[in-house]
């Protein structure tokens, strides 16, 4: 009996991977179940998928890609933002100047048309702000020749005719020049308005003194003269 027992078939003893292949493996045990069952993965499959899940995980916003273009796109949209607001303050620039100009150039008028007579250092500045008021060119037509009488906002409402930045800033320094001089050619006519106004006083009051004091001499020597008569007389 004991001998039997020892010539019987020994065990067989599998390693972990044969048993995990033989688990899997469809003449198993399990295969035995209904046929609509599906078999279970292997553990290589499973790490395979647990590895890639670990080092690319899905993205929660969209692929990167996506988020790249909704980067640009907001950034696109703020720079707009700023150049529309940039390009606003200078056309108020603009507006602010041109309307100086404006009352500088009504002002040199009104100096001229005061004087009637101006001198002939003013008069061709003063005609070329004249030429500047009939055909709407300043003195700073060469920098910019357009009509002062358009509307500046008429111009910047479509996005294709909008002005570009150094545009915007030449226009602003040929106006702040043209504004400089206009206050220059203001206090000169001021000055020649003072200038004037001296001689005028100088003309019209000495005149009248000077007839005054005749008067009284006039009029002391009449009295001197009726006194002696007087004496005589008596």
């Amino acid at each position: 009996m004991p001998n039997a027992m020892s010539d019987g078939p020994s065990p067989v003893r599998l390693s972990p991977a044969s048993s995990l292949k033989r688990r899997a493996s469809p003449s198993s045990s399990h295969s035995s179940g209904p046929s609509h069952q599906s078999p279970p993965l292997s553990p290589e499959i499973g790490y395979n998928a647990a590895h890639q899940y670990s080092t690319n995980p899905p993205a929660s916003g969209g692929t990167a890609s996506v988020r790249r273009r909704e980067a640009n796109r907001l950034a696109a949209q703020r720079f707009r933002s700023r150049k529309k607001g940039y390009q606003d303050s200078l056309e108020e620039r603009i507006r602010v100047l041109e309307s100086e100009k404006e009352v500088l150039i009504r002002q040199v008028d009104e100096s001229l048309s005061r004087t009637g007579h101006p001198s002939t250092s003013l008069q061709p500045r003063s005609s070329d702000l004249r030429h500047a008021q009939a055909d709407g060119n300043g003195v700073d037509g060469a920098h910019w020749p357009g009509k002062r009488n358009s509307n500046p906002t008429h111009r910047s409402t479509s996005p294709e005719r909008r002005e570009t930045p150094l545009d915007a800033d030449v226009r602003i320094a040929s106006l702040e020049s043209a504004n400089r001089r206009l206050q220059d050619d203001v206090r000169n006519l001021i000055e020649e308005n003072e200038q004037l106004r001296d001689e005028m006083v100088i003309i019209l009051v000495n005149p009248i003194g000077r007839i005054w004091w005749m008067a009284i001499l006039m009029i002391v020597l009449i009295a001197a003269i009726w006194w002696m008569e007087i004496i005589f007389l008596l």
